[in-house]
């Protein structure tokens, strides 16, 4: 095949750093022999956005660590795939790897590069384990003060791509597991809802968008789906005056 052309005039190379050079090599690999399918739904999540409105100042005074909506998104996430073990997996052409840990790879943006520390048995975590946990990782991400030991071996990973405003996004299934999902940035807009007569009204809703991308060999589109319904399912119950552990 033909070369690439190389642009002509004057630019500045930017050396791949060993981060950079890791990346691209994991994400080759993936998009290589990975066949991935996608989908995304939407939420509704303005109980959540309500309590942690309610919430959040006392629970920062009592935890020293931020409450932002991550641990909500961490915990619903691995309470749902309790029910749905099929995603916590690893493919390989013996089988499908159902494992009985949840470790869950936590997407944080570096200003050398993605890294995805990850989060041991995250479905046996309260919101404030998960919270403190979640701030501690990221910081030392950014930080460059990792181990190698807390880099490896996630079962599902989360990209948290709302945190830049994105609305959809389609990830790269990491290898080694068989799905990825996203949680995307919560907007307000109206919605129709029931009205006080029992015919719809429209009002303001917080709603966001949740997608994941599968590996198809390991998954067909009802398993993802199913988990996705339940995923919103559960984002959705959760009220303004529920406790912060409520669901598990």
């Amino acid at each position: 095949p033909t070369p690439p052309a190389t642009p002509t005039g004057e630019g500045e190379r930017v050396r791949l750093s060993a981060t950079r050079r890791a990346i691209a090599r994991h994400m080759s690999e993936a998009h290589a022999t990975i066949p991935v399918a996608w989908m995304v739904i939407e939420a509704d999540v303005s109980g959540l956005v309500e309590l942690r409105r309610r919430a959040r100042a006392a629970f920062e005074e009592a935890h020293g660590v931020r409450l932002t909506f991550m641990p909500f998104f961490v915990r619903a996430i691995a309470l749902t795939l309790r029910e749905h073990p099929a995603l916590n997996a690893s493919y390989s052409e013996d089988g499908v790897l159902r494992h009985e840990r949840l470790d869950m790879g936590i997407a944080v943006a570096t200003d050398s590069g993605l890294l995805v520390p990850v989060l041991r048995a995250a479905d046996t975590k309260s919101l404030a384990h998960l919270a403190g946990e979640l701030q501690d990782l990221g910081e030392r991400a950014r930080a460059r003060t990792l181990t190698r030991e807390e880099l490896i071996d996630a079962t599902l990973t989360i990209d948290n791509t709302g945190a830049f405003g994105s609305l959809i996004s389609q990830p790269i299934v990491p290898v080694g597991q068989v799905a990825i999902v996203t949680t995307e940035a919560i907007r307000r807009e109206l919605r129709i809802v029931p009205g006080v007569d029992g015919g719809d009204a429209f009002a303001p809703r917080s709603v966001m968008n949740l997608a994941i991308s599968f590996d198809h060999r390991a998954l067909d589109g009802a398993e993802a789906g199913a988990f996705m319904a339940a995923l919103r399912a559960r984002l959705e119950a959760i009220g303004p005056d529920d406790p912060l552990d409520a669901g598990a």
